[in-house]
Protein backbone atom coordinates (compact mmCIF):
# COMPACT_ATOMS: atom_id res chain seq x y z
CA UNK A 1 0.00 0.00 0.00
CA UNK A 2 1.62 3.13 -1.03
CA UNK A 3 0.78 6.22 1.51
CA UNK A 4 0.71 9.86 0.53
CA UNK A 5 0.39 12.73 3.28
CA UNK A 6 -2.89 14.35 2.99
CA UNK A 7 -1.90 18.44 2.94
CA UNK A 8 -3.72 21.58 2.34
CA UNK A 9 -2.73 21.93 -0.65
CA UNK A 10 -4.57 19.79 -3.92
CA UNK A 11 -3.25 16.25 -3.99
CA UNK A 12 -2.93 14.78 -7.33
CA UNK A 13 -4.49 11.19 -7.25
CA UNK A 14 -2.35 8.87 -9.48
CA UNK A 15 -3.91 8.06 -12.95
CA UNK A 16 -3.56 4.30 -12.59
CA UNK A 17 -5.38 4.15 -8.98
CA UNK A 18 -8.89 2.84 -8.77
CA UNK A 19 -9.31 2.86 -4.72
CA UNK A 20 -8.10 5.44 -2.65
CA UNK A 21 -8.58 4.87 1.71
CA UNK A 22 -8.23 8.45 3.93
CA UNK A 23 -6.44 7.62 7.26
CA UNK A 24 -5.80 9.50 10.24
CA UNK A 25 -3.82 8.82 13.33
CA UNK A 26 -4.67 10.06 16.58
CA UNK A 27 -2.08 12.41 18.28
CA UNK A 28 -1.08 11.15 21.64
CA UNK A 29 0.35 12.78 24.44
CA UNK A 30 0.73 9.40 26.53
CA UNK A 31 1.90 7.36 23.38
CA UNK A 32 4.51 4.81 23.83
CA UNK A 33 7.88 5.60 23.01
CA UNK A 34 9.43 3.20 19.73
CA UNK A 35 4.96 2.48 19.19
CA UNK A 36 3.59 3.86 16.02
CA UNK A 37 0.24 5.52 16.61
CA UNK A 38 -2.96 3.44 15.11
CA UNK A 39 -4.26 4.66 11.70
CA UNK A 40 -7.93 4.26 11.33
CA UNK A 41 -10.06 4.57 7.38
CA UNK A 42 -11.92 7.50 7.81
CA UNK A 43 -12.86 7.68 4.00
CA UNK A 44 -12.76 5.83 0.89
CA UNK A 45 -13.43 6.61 -2.49
CA UNK A 46 -13.96 4.66 -6.02
CA UNK A 47 -11.96 5.88 -9.48
CA UNK A 48 -12.42 4.15 -12.74
CA UNK A 49 -9.09 5.30 -14.65
CA UNK A 50 -9.37 4.86 -18.53
CA UNK A 51 -8.00 1.04 -19.61
CA UNK A 52 -7.74 -0.25 -23.12
CA UNK A 53 -9.88 -2.30 -23.88
CA UNK A 54 -9.36 -6.34 -25.04
CA UNK A 55 -10.60 -6.33 -28.23
CA UNK A 56 -10.54 -3.03 -30.57
CA UNK A 57 -13.43 -1.49 -30.58
CA UNK A 58 -14.76 -1.31 -34.15
CA UNK A 59 -17.52 1.40 -35.16
CA UNK A 60 -18.70 1.47 -38.85
CA UNK A 61 -19.82 4.32 -40.81
CA UNK A 62 -23.61 4.80 -41.52
CA UNK A 63 -27.21 4.68 -40.42
CA UNK A 64 -27.88 2.39 -37.82
CA UNK A 65 -24.16 1.39 -37.06
CA UNK A 66 -23.45 3.44 -33.65
CA UNK A 67 -22.68 1.43 -30.84
CA UNK A 68 -24.30 2.46 -27.82
CA UNK A 69 -23.44 2.58 -24.17
CA UNK A 70 -25.32 0.24 -22.29
CA UNK A 71 -26.33 0.67 -17.71
CA UNK A 72 -28.36 -1.51 -16.42
CA UNK A 73 -29.53 -0.40 -12.73
CA UNK A 74 -30.91 -2.78 -10.41
CA UNK A 75 -33.02 -2.11 -7.53
CA UNK A 76 -33.31 -4.17 -4.94
CA UNK A 77 -37.00 -5.44 -3.49
CA UNK A 78 -38.72 -3.54 -5.37
CA UNK A 79 -41.45 -3.92 -7.37
CA UNK A 80 -42.89 -1.96 -10.54
CA UNK A 81 -45.78 -0.89 -8.31
CA UNK A 82 -43.27 0.31 -5.39
CA UNK A 83 -41.15 2.26 -7.93
CA UNK A 84 -44.38 3.98 -8.59
CA UNK A 85 -45.29 4.76 -4.94
CA UNK A 86 -41.87 5.88 -3.74
CA UNK A 87 -39.44 6.98 -6.40
CA UNK A 88 -42.46 9.32 -8.31
CA UNK A 89 -40.12 12.30 -9.28
CA UNK A 90 -37.73 9.32 -10.69
CA UNK A 91 -40.25 7.90 -12.72
CA UNK A 92 -42.04 11.38 -13.80
CA UNK A 93 -38.60 12.33 -15.02
CA UNK A 94 -38.19 8.75 -16.84
CA UNK A 95 -41.15 9.53 -18.73
CA UNK A 96 -41.59 12.94 -19.39
CA UNK A 97 -37.90 14.26 -20.15
CA UNK A 98 -36.04 10.77 -21.58
CA UNK A 99 -39.20 9.24 -23.22
CA UNK A 100 -38.52 6.32 -21.06
CA UNK A 101 -40.36 3.35 -22.56
CA UNK A 102 -42.19 1.34 -19.09
CA UNK A 103 -41.71 -2.66 -20.30
CA UNK A 104 -45.03 -3.99 -18.51
CA UNK A 105 -46.09 -7.46 -18.10
CA UNK A 106 -42.48 -8.87 -16.99
CA UNK A 107 -42.57 -10.71 -13.51
CA UNK A 108 -40.33 -11.93 -11.08
CA UNK A 109 -39.35 -15.78 -11.18
CA UNK A 110 -38.47 -16.13 -7.39
CA UNK A 111 -38.37 -14.24 -4.86
CA UNK A 112 -34.81 -14.06 -4.39
CA UNK A 113 -32.61 -11.38 -6.08
CA UNK A 114 -30.04 -14.66 -7.48
CA UNK A 115 -32.89 -16.13 -9.29
CA UNK A 116 -33.56 -13.38 -11.25
CA UNK A 117 -30.58 -11.52 -11.84
CA UNK A 118 -28.60 -14.80 -13.25
CA UNK A 119 -31.29 -15.37 -16.18
CA UNK A 120 -30.19 -11.66 -17.01
CA UNK A 121 -26.75 -11.94 -16.71
CA UNK A 122 -25.88 -15.10 -18.39
CA UNK A 123 -29.76 -16.57 -20.15
CA UNK A 124 -30.17 -19.79 -18.01
CA UNK A 125 -31.67 -20.15 -15.12
CA UNK A 126 -30.22 -19.95 -11.30
CA UNK A 127 -30.39 -23.90 -11.23
CA UNK A 128 -29.16 -24.50 -14.60
CA UNK A 129 -25.71 -22.95 -13.68
CA UNK A 130 -25.68 -24.08 -10.05
CA UNK A 131 -25.72 -27.35 -11.98
CA UNK A 132 -23.33 -26.09 -15.05
CA UNK A 133 -20.27 -23.91 -13.66
CA UNK A 134 -21.46 -23.03 -10.04
CA UNK A 135 -21.71 -25.86 -7.45
CA UNK A 136 -22.48 -25.11 -3.71
CA UNK A 137 -20.74 -24.50 -1.75
CA UNK A 138 -17.30 -24.42 -2.38
CA UNK A 139 -17.44 -23.62 -6.30
CA UNK A 140 -17.38 -19.85 -8.02
CA UNK A 141 -18.56 -18.66 -10.94
CA UNK A 142 -15.25 -17.80 -12.41
CA UNK A 143 -15.48 -20.14 -15.02
CA UNK A 144 -19.41 -19.26 -16.09
CA UNK A 145 -20.12 -17.13 -19.31
CA UNK A 146 -21.85 -13.90 -18.23
CA UNK A 147 -23.26 -10.96 -20.92
CA UNK A 148 -20.10 -8.79 -20.00
CA UNK A 149 -18.30 -11.45 -21.77
CA UNK A 150 -20.58 -10.73 -24.93
CA UNK A 151 -19.60 -6.87 -24.87
CA UNK A 152 -15.69 -7.57 -23.91
CA UNK A 153 -15.47 -9.54 -26.81
CA UNK A 154 -17.25 -6.53 -29.22
CA UNK A 155 -14.42 -4.09 -28.00
CA UNK A 156 -16.47 -2.83 -24.86
CA UNK A 157 -14.90 -1.97 -21.81
CA UNK A 158 -17.22 -3.56 -18.47
CA UNK A 159 -17.99 -3.11 -14.95
CA UNK A 160 -19.96 -4.63 -12.32
CA UNK A 161 -20.60 -3.20 -9.04
CA UNK A 162 -22.99 -3.88 -6.06
CA UNK A 163 -23.08 -1.63 -3.44
CA UNK A 164 -23.36 -4.62 -0.51
CA UNK A 165 -20.80 -7.09 -0.52
CA UNK A 166 -22.14 -9.20 2.03
CA UNK A 167 -25.55 -9.84 0.85
CA UNK A 168 -24.54 -9.38 -3.08
CA UNK A 169 -25.63 -11.41 -5.74
CA UNK A 170 -23.39 -13.80 -5.65
CA UNK A 171 -22.67 -14.72 -2.13
CA UNK A 172 -26.21 -16.06 -1.56
CA UNK A 173 -27.29 -19.18 0.02
CA UNK A 174 -23.35 -19.41 1.62
CA UNK A 175 -22.00 -19.12 -2.18
CA UNK A 176 -18.75 -18.13 -2.88
CA UNK A 177 -18.12 -14.90 -5.26
CA UNK A 178 -15.40 -14.34 -8.11
CA UNK A 179 -11.83 -14.92 -7.27
CA UNK A 180 -10.57 -12.94 -10.00
CA UNK A 181 -12.38 -9.60 -11.56
CA UNK A 182 -14.64 -10.93 -14.15
CA UNK A 183 -15.20 -7.14 -15.32
CA UNK A 184 -12.39 -4.13 -16.06
CA UNK A 185 -13.82 -2.34 -13.23
CA UNK A 186 -14.62 -4.58 -10.70
CA UNK A 187 -16.35 -2.87 -7.18
CA UNK A 188 -16.66 -5.84 -4.71
CA UNK A 189 -13.46 -5.74 -3.22
CA UNK A 190 -13.83 -2.23 -2.59
CA UNK A 191 -17.13 -2.93 -1.28
CA UNK A 192 -15.95 -5.11 1.27
CA UNK A 193 -13.48 -3.12 2.43
CA UNK A 194 -16.05 -0.20 2.74
CA UNK A 195 -18.21 -2.53 4.79
CA UNK A 196 -15.19 -3.42 7.64
CA UNK A 197 -14.19 -0.23 8.34
CA UNK A 198 -16.29 2.90 7.58
CA UNK A 199 -19.62 1.40 6.81
CA UNK A 200 -22.92 2.06 10.24
CA UNK A 201 -26.66 2.32 10.39
CA UNK A 202 -27.68 -1.35 9.63
CA UNK A 203 -30.67 -2.22 7.83
CA UNK A 204 -31.88 -5.47 7.82
CA UNK A 205 -29.23 -7.44 6.58
CA UNK A 206 -27.69 -4.39 4.75
CA UNK A 207 -25.23 -1.69 5.70
CA UNK A 208 -26.72 1.98 4.99
CA UNK A 209 -24.22 4.31 4.86
CA UNK A 210 -20.44 4.53 4.04
CA UNK A 211 -18.65 7.26 5.99
CA UNK A 212 -20.69 10.76 5.21
CA UNK A 213 -22.35 9.00 2.95
CA UNK A 214 -25.18 6.38 1.80
CA UNK A 215 -24.00 3.41 0.42
CA UNK A 216 -26.52 4.22 -2.81
CA UNK A 217 -24.72 7.71 -3.46
CA UNK A 218 -21.27 6.08 -3.55
CA UNK A 219 -22.96 3.70 -5.80
CA UNK A 220 -24.46 6.06 -8.44
CA UNK A 221 -20.79 8.73 -7.92
CA UNK A 222 -19.12 5.38 -9.51
CA UNK A 223 -21.88 5.11 -12.66
CA UNK A 224 -20.96 9.12 -13.26
CA UNK A 225 -17.52 8.21 -13.15
CA UNK A 226 -16.85 5.76 -15.83
CA UNK A 227 -19.36 7.64 -18.14
CA UNK A 228 -16.89 10.79 -17.47
CA UNK A 229 -13.47 9.06 -17.34
CA UNK A 230 -13.79 7.34 -20.71
CA UNK A 231 -12.73 8.97 -23.48
CA UNK A 232 -15.20 9.79 -26.38
CA UNK A 233 -14.64 7.20 -28.78
CA UNK A 234 -14.66 4.28 -25.84
CA UNK A 235 -17.73 2.52 -25.05
CA UNK A 236 -18.76 0.44 -21.83
CA UNK A 237 -21.57 -2.07 -20.62
CA UNK A 238 -22.23 -1.87 -16.74
CA UNK A 239 -24.42 -3.96 -14.57
CA UNK A 240 -24.78 -2.34 -11.33
CA UNK A 241 -27.06 -3.39 -8.59
CA UNK A 242 -28.02 -1.16 -5.46
CA UNK A 243 -29.06 -3.09 -2.46
CA UNK A 244 -27.86 -1.23 0.62
CA UNK A 245 -30.89 1.11 0.80
CA UNK A 246 -33.37 -1.35 -0.97
CA UNK A 247 -33.17 -4.83 0.55
CA UNK A 248 -36.07 -5.40 2.91
CA UNK A 249 -37.21 -1.96 3.21
CA UNK A 250 -40.25 -0.99 1.52
CA UNK A 251 -39.30 2.66 2.16
CA UNK A 252 -35.78 2.59 1.21
CA UNK A 253 -37.20 3.72 -2.03
CA UNK A 254 -38.57 7.03 -0.58
CA UNK A 255 -34.72 8.44 0.31
CA UNK A 256 -33.12 7.21 -2.60
CA UNK A 257 -35.84 8.71 -5.23
CA UNK A 258 -34.27 12.63 -5.26
CA UNK A 259 -30.78 10.98 -5.67
CA UNK A 260 -31.77 8.67 -9.00
CA UNK A 261 -33.38 11.72 -10.33
CA UNK A 262 -29.98 14.26 -9.66
CA UNK A 263 -28.17 11.47 -11.45
CA UNK A 264 -30.68 11.14 -14.55
CA UNK A 265 -30.65 14.86 -15.00
CA UNK A 266 -26.74 14.80 -14.46
CA UNK A 267 -26.65 12.40 -17.76
CA UNK A 268 -28.94 14.17 -19.45
CA UNK A 269 -27.86 17.53 -19.31
CA UNK A 270 -24.46 16.31 -19.99
CA UNK A 271 -25.41 14.65 -23.06
CA UNK A 272 -24.31 11.24 -21.68
CA UNK A 273 -27.93 9.94 -22.89
CA UNK A 274 -27.44 10.46 -26.39
CA UNK A 275 -25.01 7.61 -26.44
CA UNK A 276 -26.48 5.27 -24.19
CA UNK A 277 -29.16 2.53 -23.57
CA UNK A 278 -30.18 3.19 -19.91
CA UNK A 279 -32.27 -0.01 -18.31
CA UNK A 280 -33.38 0.61 -14.55
CA UNK A 281 -34.52 -2.97 -13.40
CA UNK A 282 -36.32 -4.46 -9.71
CA UNK A 283 -35.82 -7.86 -9.00
CA UNK A 284 -39.14 -8.60 -6.49
CA UNK A 285 -41.39 -6.91 -4.01
CA UNK A 286 -41.31 -6.84 -0.49
CA UNK A 287 -41.24 -10.76 0.84
CA UNK A 288 -41.37 -9.64 4.97
CA UNK A 289 -43.46 -7.72 7.44
CA UNK A 290 -46.68 -6.42 8.55
CA UNK A 291 -47.19 -5.01 4.83
CA UNK A 292 -47.85 -8.33 3.63
CA UNK A 293 -51.07 -8.75 5.43
CA UNK A 294 -52.88 -5.77 4.31
CA UNK A 295 -56.01 -5.54 2.56
CA UNK A 296 -53.78 -4.01 -0.54
CA UNK A 297 -51.98 -6.60 -0.64
CA UNK A 298 -54.13 -9.43 -0.21
CA UNK A 299 -55.73 -7.71 -2.87
CA UNK A 300 -52.68 -7.87 -5.18
CA UNK A 301 -52.25 -11.38 -4.52
CA UNK A 302 -54.99 -11.90 -6.53
CA UNK A 303 -53.90 -9.87 -8.49
CA UNK A 304 -50.39 -11.46 -8.29
CA UNK A 305 -48.96 -9.91 -11.81
CA UNK A 306 -49.04 -6.26 -9.87
CA UNK A 307 -47.59 -7.59 -6.67
CA UNK A 308 -44.75 -9.27 -9.09
CA UNK A 309 -44.16 -7.06 -11.43
CA UNK A 310 -40.92 -6.20 -11.47
CA UNK A 311 -39.09 -2.46 -12.85
CA UNK A 312 -37.99 -2.19 -16.60
CA UNK A 313 -37.90 1.35 -17.95
CA UNK A 314 -35.62 1.64 -21.10
CA UNK A 315 -34.31 4.60 -21.93
CA UNK A 316 -32.56 4.86 -25.56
Amino acid sequence: MNCNPLTENTTQIPKNVEFVAILCQRKSQNRIVGHQPRLKIVDMFAFTPPKLPKVPLIIQKGEGSQKLNVIILGLDTTSHMNFLRNMPRSYLYLTQNLSAIGMHGFTSLRPHTFSNAIPILSGISGDTLRNSCYPIPHGTPDNCYFIWQNFTEAGYLTSFAEDSFSISIFKYGNSTPFKKPPVDYYFHNFASVLENTIGHTRTFRSILCYGPRLGFVTLLNYIQRLAISLPEKRRYFQFVWATSLFHNNQNGALIGDDHLLRTLEWFQENGFFEKTVFILIGDHGLRHGDFRFTAQVRTLQILKKYLKSVILILVC
